[in-house]
């Protein structure tokens, strides 16, 4: 077992993990209950709201993108933690009924050859370049939506699998 029978007395929160993320430093970011672990230097800390983390949720998706920010995603929120920083920002897609995503569990983040950050919404793909998030459905001729995976290709394109309608670029 990775964490030992202490740790997991002291964190009830490891035993019910959604999501494993490896950082670039070997540390690890964790979906664990309904809130965020991190483990690093043989600690353990469980995040709440005092980290900037809503409780409860549950933390499906982990990114951290070329800026140094990582990104963290629940059916419900996203939160950002830029570079040295404390605290995780709220970065929730607004209307919040846009960031609610009742889709198979699968949450994915994805980032564009200009730092855009990439994400699921209900109606299709959110963006956020920076200062707020925009969203692409419908109503800007996006006909797909149920994302799984958004990945950037050695040209900067992006694409998106759909669960079940094949792969979008």
């Amino acid at each position: 077992p990775y964490f030992t029978a202490a740790q997991l007395r002291a964190h009830k929160e490891l035993s019910d993990l959604h999501t494993v993320y490896v950082d670039h430093d070997g540390s690890l970011w964790l979906g664990c209950g309904t809130t965020i672990c991190h483990v690093g230097g043989g600690h353990v800390d469980v995040l709440g709201e005092r980290d900037g983390v809503p409780q409860p949720a549950a933390w499906l998706a982990f990114y951290r993108d070329s800026h140094g920010t990582l990104w963290a995603r629940s059916p419900r929120y996203v939160l950002a933690l830029p570079p040295k920083a404390t605290s995780f920002v709220d970065r929730d897609v607004t209307p919040a009924s846009q960031a609610l995503f009742y889709g198979s569990g699968i949450l994915t983040f994805g980032e564009d050859s200009h730092g855009n950050i990439f994400t699921q919404s209900t109606t299709g793909i959110a963006r956020w370049n920076g200062s707020g998030w925009q969203v692409f459905d419908a109503s800007n001729g996006i006909t797909f939506s149920d994302v799984s995976t958004i990945l950037r290709d050695r040209q900067g394109s992006l694409w998106f699998a759909t669960r079940g309608h094949g792969l979008e670029r």
